[in-house]
Parts: structure tokens; C-alpha cells; sequence
């Protein structure tokens, strides 16, 4: 309750879809605690298969334009962001410590690994060349030529959830959207409490 009588109101969690929040098609929700004190600290709103589909249509919407994005542009958007999450370090520790129970400094950790992934991502270019062997065999000829594939969807679990999810970016997927040109449709999922 806060100082009128009232309960506050939850913060909701909606997809993020195409740069925006995205409304869900759904009247369902799930409480989400803070696990180290079984504070319900907000609410996700339950998707429908209709709003997995606008996701999938945003990713292969997004797919041409991105793919045809020079991979040193690309990661010029990755260095962007990379100074946003050092500018945010603590700030994106403390939702860490809220969302998942864990101590402060191991949520420090956590945000320093997932930095380092974007950092890998900013180098991308260099390792998005290709390349060719004269002779690899009797008259063969041998070359790489790195193309985009199309958009995935990637849904992991971990004791490090800001290295592989935080927001609209799965950390280890990143070196996959700046070179590949993979599109990862963030799907939230709700926190469970520790306490009862």
C-alpha cells in the first residue's frame, strides 16, 4: 500500500515488437516477484499464437533491410549500444537483483559478461570476411562467402539471465544479429518466486 491506502500499480511487461511495446491480445497475466523478498514487484501479459505471428512478421519484414546492411554499419549500432550498457551498468544490475534475487556484485558480474558479448559483436566485420584457397585440391578451388540465412528465435534458460536475455536482446545471440542478420523476437517470460 503506499501513502493514500492504495496498492500501487504494477509495472506491465508487454512484447517489444518491431522498436515498440507492442499490445498483447490477451486479458491474461502472471505475477512476477522479486525472489529475494516475494515482493510482486509487476506483471507479464500472456501471448497468443497471434501475437507470436506479428513477431515473426516484424522479423521477416526487418530481415531484407538489415541483411543488406554493411556489417561495419551494423556493428557501429552494436558500439551505440555497448555505450549505453556501460552507461547503465548499475542500473541494469539493480533490475537484475530485483528480477532474479541475486547479490548486487554478482549481478556487476553478470552485466560485465554481457558486455564483453557485445564487445565480441562490435569486432564482427573482421571475422564476417571471406575467403579463398587456389588449389585446394588437383583443379578445386575453395572459398567462404558469409551470407544471411533469415531471422531465428532463440528461448534459453539460465542462472545468467542478463547474458542471455535482458529487454529485446538475447546476449549470446548477438554475434548471430550482427553477422548473420538474424532477427530474435524477445518473448517475455515470467519470474518465479523463491518464497511461497
Amino acid at each position: 500500500m503506499d501513502s493514500s491506502g492504495q496498492a500501487p500499480e504494477l509495472d506491465t511487461v508487454f512484447n517489444y515488437v518491431n522498436g515498440a511495446r507492442h499490445p498483447v491480445g490477451s486479458e491474461d497475466a502472471l505475477a512476477i516477484y522479486n525472489p529475494a523478498t516475494g515482493e510482486n514487484t509487476s506483471r507479464v501479459i500472456c501471448s497468443t499464437p497471434r501475437d507470436v505471428d506479428v513477431a515473426v512478421r516484424a522479423a521477416k519484414t526487418a530481415f531484407p533491410g538489415w541483411s543488406e546492411t554493411p556489417p561495419l554499419k551494423r556493428a557501429r549500432t552494436m558500439t551505440a549500444f555497448l555505450g549505453l550498457l556501460h552507461g547503465n551498468k548499475d542500473r541494469l544490475a539493480e533490475i537484475i537483483t530485483a528480477e532474479h534475487g541475486k547479490v548486487f556484485s554478482d549481478a556487476q558480474g553478470e552485466v560485465d559478461r554481457a558486455i564483453e558479448s557485445v564487445e565480441f559483436a562490435c569486432g564482427i566485420p573482421q571475422l564476417l570476411k571471406g575467403d579463398f584457397s587456389d588449389q585446394a585440391s588437383a583443379g578445386i578451388d575453395n572459398w567462404t562467402l558469409r551470407q544471411p540465412l533469415g531471422w531465428s528465435r532463440a528461448s534459453r534458460r539460465s542462472i545468467f539471465p542478463s547474458w542471455y536475455r535482458h529487454g529485446c536482446f538475447r546476449w549470446r545471440s548477438l554475434a548471430a544479429t550482427v553477422s548473420y542478420s538474424s532477427r530474435v523476437p524477445p518473448i517475455p517470460r515470467p519470474r518465479l518466486s523463491l518464497r511461497n
